[in-house]
């Protein structure tokens, strides 16, 4: 457990002791010690009369409270380092989220072009954030979406470099020119060129061989199992858990600057919507808990959309925006809506599909549908994420 947590996790207790020692009534002292019988002492003609003891006053529960903390950060500030409980102060964290945010944003909200333009700006923070000893929760946000920022700038400078040799040819008649299929194609302008080279960025055949060519998380040997036990509890494809690499790489404290949390970046909303409490411990921490609420999640966009691409593409863009954009198209599959959605979306699919293809040598669209399960009669309310 982080030191952090460690000291939430004291201080609550002891604040919770407290208060039930104050509430206590108190002991009942233990019955005198039995003792020989003694002759009666001669009566006197005017005794005196006894006072009675005054009563002892009783205990201040806020002092005790009080007492009780104090005693308990003393305890924690022995054993801990303070240097290392608290790394950011709120205005470095505030200059974090200031540089984090526009990549999260860009991912919610950009185009192919605004990924290229950022590669460079993250790769520089993802490389400064794993030399931080406090960086690894947000390395491990930034990490697994390097690759849609990889393969953006990698389809913006083909696009480009195939639309400058296609007017070279045009301007230079001595250039060979390749041979016309049946009729003849119309020249390219950019954008065609690299909408092509992006439907190719985000086909199953460029992620698979991509995942491939990478070892899973370190983490992810002492995990999945422990994952997989709860998505079968909860009637969904064991399989799905590699979806916590693509979100997490396998973090249980990964963070986003957008408020997203753990394994499966769950944002306070949703956590709460699937059972996860936020205080006095975050349970999107923690790795049982946060699978069992991700593998409901999944079974309910499952059964509301039918296949698992476009439950993914939900969990990814929000289930709000997936049935809006299906209601326009008449259409009922993720290619039918892909051009419409965000470019991180139109990654994010095929690419949590292909990791689970690598990593488990199946068919992800072979994946079986969620089993019936009796405890998940009654679905929760359907929130949209933005």
């Amino acid at each position: 457990m982080p030191p952090s947590r460690t000291i939430t996790a004291c201080l609550t207790a002891l604040a919770c002791a407290a208060a039930l020692r104050a509430g206590e009534p108190a002991p009942t002292p233990p019955p005198p010690a039995a003792t020989a019988p003694q002759s009666p002492a001669p009566e006197t003609r005017n005794p005196k009369p006894e006072t009675p003891a005054a009563p002892a006053p009783a205990a201040d529960p806020s002092a005790l409270i009080d007492q009780i903390l104090d005693d308990g950060r003393a305890w924690l500030e022995d054993n801990f380092d303070t240097e290392q409980l608290e790394p950011l102060t709120p205005e470095q964290q505030q200059r974090l989220i200031a540089q984090l945010q526009p990549i999260a944003d860009s991912l919610a909200l950009g185009n192919i072009e605004d990924f290229a333009a950022l590669r460079p700006q993250a790769a520089q923070l993802l490389a400064w954030l794993r030399e931080q000893d406090w960086g690894q929760p947000y390395a491990d946000w930034l990490a697994p979406r390097m690759d849609y920022l990889d393969l953006a700038s990698d389809a913006v400078e083909t696009s480009r470099r195939q639309w400058a040799e296609e007017q070279r040819r045009l301007r230079d008649p001595l250039l060979p020119v390749p041979v016309p299929n049946e009729r003849p194609r119309p020249t390219l302008r950019f954008e065609v060129v690299r909408d092509r080279v992006y439907r190719a960025a985000r086909s199953n055949n460029t992620w698979t061989r991509r995942i491939a060519q990478r070892t899973p998380p370190a983490r992810s040997a002492e995990l999945a199992p422990q994952l997989k036990a709860a998505f079968r509890a909860q009637g969904v494809a064991p399989e799905l858990v590699w979806l916590a690499e693509v979100e997490s790489s396998f973090d249980p404290e990964a963070k986003s600057p957008s408020g997203a949390l753990g394994l499966f970046q769950f944002m306070p909303a949703a956590a709460k919507r699937f059972g996860l409490s936020l205080f006095p411990f975050d349970e999107r921490t923690h790795p049982e808990k946060s699978a069992r609420a991700a593998a409901q999640y999944l079974r309910f966009l499952h059964g509301k959309f039918g296949d698992w691409p476009l439950a993914l593409a939900a969990y990814n863009a929000g289930e709000g925006r997936i049935g809006r954009e299906l209601d326009k198209v008449k259409r009922r599959s993720f290619d039918a809506i892909a051009d419409r959605l965000p470019a991180e979306t139109r990654f994010y699919v095929p690419k949590v599909l292909a990791t689970v293809a690598a990593r488990e040598n199946i068919d992800p669209f072979a994946l079986p549908a969620p089993t019936a399960l009796a405890l998940l009669a009654q679905e929760p309310l359907a929130i949209a994420r933005p």
